[in-house]
């Protein structure tokens, strides 16, 4: 039925009498191509109608010798730039050749009442050009003179409307898989900067910026997601009028499609899961925070290094050697642990000494946000050697350089990526940049940075006491409720189902080591109302693999165990114990309850690895254990344990734990 009636409107186009009329059917169908889940053939159809209703140039010289007058003219203009502005961000959205053309057709009929959509129209028609010489279809040798076309020279003179359907052609182009378009659009969009940089100049001398904005609208969730996060600390005054001005209004400037377009762009394909994709991008963000730092603030002075391609954080990163990008990912890494160090000094210094020291912040929030967290988060699927891991601990040393809000953000975006599969949305998996094993890691990297301790309440505490403020947690550090809230009823229930890989087998499963890691630094942040039932939940799970038959995953599983215990502290060791006693309490397991009682005791007792992991750990704090330790120790060394240790061979040759009595150590 909607085929019929589109078909009913490509043919009452050329039909209407007035041009107020077709530009009233043409804004009818301008909110369709808006849905973010649209179909393409469906979008070529709403194009193809659009193109036909839309106001023909004949209707400037009247019909049926009517003239039309200044007013309606005028009202003309107005729908044309508006219906421009709605159709730009197409280009970067549309993928298939079908539609594509039909926009380039829409924007052309556009352009009869619009000067930027007429001049972006023309190249925009050779940009697209095809031939049926050609194998794949593509006119290479027009593709690329237009991209030439797109100098310095016309970005200054062009119309800054016509930039913006070009941008968003250009960053869609980085995504294709063709490198001699994808190396024209790169260079193109380097001198689209390079004319913006000079705009800014000129109006920054002659204070005539009056710049407005459309925002960038594309389908792809993570690119709206960077959308949200704009860069702030603003220089050129008309970028930072186009950051300033409202939403879905008319771009005015270069800088509009600067800060509106490229930027978002550019952070959109930082996320990208193909290495190629991501080198582009990475160059594109190079020269963007070297051409507009107030898009990127601080990313080039703090990461950049001209002088040494080997220091070069932007070279590296793109590199296609991969110790080259793990090099780049630790620069990151080396920076931002820097960032997190010098925030720290502006908490504790007072409002006059933070201003100075706040113009050394390496990296500001919306840059990690933005672009360095997301392309972290990508490399975490680079197949490159130690790349990956490297990626884990870059995304965990940006998230501690952030405030609470958007530390809470990358904590469950990293989370939902890890509890997602593969694949994403048309099958471009932008859900997922790498295994479920690596986003695990990075959430437990990110919760090693943990920093939102509640600095406020401590010095509150200690002014009223005397005393430092103590807490209840095992870290030892005031914590705000609301943080704490986040934590237990938000970030722990996910850990807890990433912690252990269920089985079908009543055995418990396999214990995934990063997630348990992670799920104690969690353990550890909350107050003692309720841990010893959060405990008991939790590392309950991860002793029911204790029960398998299977020698590897009751080693992991005893691993889990014996750091968990090391961090919650000797404190908690009954509570660690007692759950031990009531799930290994019949054959083999007996004797894998004394091998892991000892390893738990051997990770938590021991002083010079108990203060490596929790400094409070003290070793007479075992005492209030004995009564749930002895009991076992006595089973060990004389119950029946230590019978079917001597007497069944059956039983060493199975299962390790069952070869050496580890009572007596």
């Amino acid at each position: 039925a909607a085929g019929r009636e589109l078909e009913l409107l490509k043919r009452l186009g050329p039909l209407l009498g007035r041009e107020a009329a077709s530009a009233a059917v043409a804004d009818v169908l301008i909110p369709v191509l808006a849905v973010r889940r649209l179909d393409e053939s469906a979008a070529a159809e709403v194009l193809a109608a659009f193109a036909a209703v839309a106001p023909a140039p004949r209707l400037l010289d009247g019909v049926d010798g009517v003239a039309v007058d200044e007013q309606d003219a005028e009202s003309m203009r107005s729908s044309a730039a508006s219906h421009a502005a709605a159709l730009a961000p197409l280009f970067g959205r549309l993928r298939t050749r079908h539609a594509r053309r039909a926009l380039c057709t829409a924007y052309e009929a556009v352009g009869a009442w619009d000067d930027g959509a007429r001049v972006a129209s023309a190249l925009l028609n050779r940009l697209h050009a095809e031939s049926r010489l050609s194998i794949d279809g593509v006119d290479y040798d027009t593709r690329l003179d237009a991209y030439d076309a797109l100098d310095v020279s016309w970005f200054r003179d062009a119309p800054a409307s016509s930039a913006a359907p070009i941008a968003h052609h250009v960053l869609h182009e980085l995504r294709g898989k063709d490198m001699a378009l994808r190396h024209a659009a790169a260079a193109a969009l380097e001198r689209m900067l390079d004319a913006a940089v000079g705009g800014a100049k000129t109006l920054s001398r002659d204070e005539t910026s009056d710049a407005g904005g459309v925002e960038d609208v594309d389908d792809d969730d993570d690119e709206t997601d960077a959308r949200k996060t704009s860069a702030g600390g603003l220089s050129e005054p008309h970028l930072e009028d186009a950051e300033r001005k409202p939403k879905n209004v008319v771009i005015a400037t270069l800088g509009d499609v600067v800060m509106r377009v490229v930027a978002p762009g550019v952070r959109g394909l930082l996320r990208a899961p193909d290495q190629t994709t991501r080198a582009e991008a990475i160059g594109a963000f190079r020269k963007l925070a070297e051409a507009a730092p107030s898009a990127a603030p601080g990313a080039f002075a703090s990461l950049a290094d001209p002088s040494d391609p080997e220091k070069d954080f932007f070279a590296n990163a793109a590199h296609l050697q991969a110790h080259r990008r793990a090099r780049a990912l630790r620069l990151l890494s080396a920076v931002a642990v820097k960032t997190a160090d010098l925030n720290e000094e502006l908490m504790e210094t007072s409002p006059d000494e933070s201003v100075e020291k706040k113009a050394k912040i390496f990296l500001p929030a919306s840059v990690i946000v933005g672009y360095l967290a997301p392309l972290a988060t990508a490399a975490l699927g680079d197949p490159g050697a130690d790349v990956a891991s490297t990626a884990a601990s870059a995304v965990g040393a940006l998230a501690g350089a952030l405030p609470w809000g958007p530390y809470r953000d990358l904590l469950h975006a990293t989370l939902r990526k890890a509890s997602a599969g593969r694949g994403g949305r048309d099958g471009r998996g932008y859900d997922v940049e790498g295994s479920k094993a690596l986003h695990i890691r990075a959430a437990a990297t990110i919760l090693e940075r943990f920093h939102e301790f509640d600095l406020d309440a401590e010095t509150r505490a200690e002014r009223e006491t005397g005393a430092p403020a103590v807490a209840t947690n095992v870290v030892g550090r005031l914590i705000h409720p609301s943080v704490v809230e986040c934590l237990r009823l938000d970030v722990l229930p996910k850990l807890e189902a990433l912690a252990v890989v269920e089985d079908n087998e009543g055995k418990g499963g396999t214990v995934r080591p990063a997630a348990a890691a992670a799920t104690v630094a969690v353990l550890r942040l909350l107050p003692a109302r309720d841990l010893e039932y959060d405990i008991s939940r939790v590392l309950g799970k991860m002793a029911n693999c204790l029960r398998s038959r299977a020698q590897g995953v009751r080693d992991s599983a005893r691993a889990a165990l014996a750091s968990a215990s090391a961090g919650l502290g000797a404190a908690h060791l009954p509570s660690v114990v007692s759950l031990l006693t009531t799930r290994l309490d019949r054959g083999f397991m007996v004797h894998v309850l004394g091998a892991t009682l000892h390893s738990i005791l051997d990770a938590t007792i021991k002083t010079e690895h108990a203060e490596d992991v929790n400094p409070e750990t003290d070793p007479e704090d075992v005492d209030d254990a004995l009564e749930e330790i002895i009991p076992v120790l006595d089973a060990d060394v004389f119950g029946r344990a230590a019978q079917e240790r001597e007497e069944v061979a059956a039983i060493r040759g199975a299962y390790k734990e069952a070869r050496r009595l580890r009572a007596h150590e």
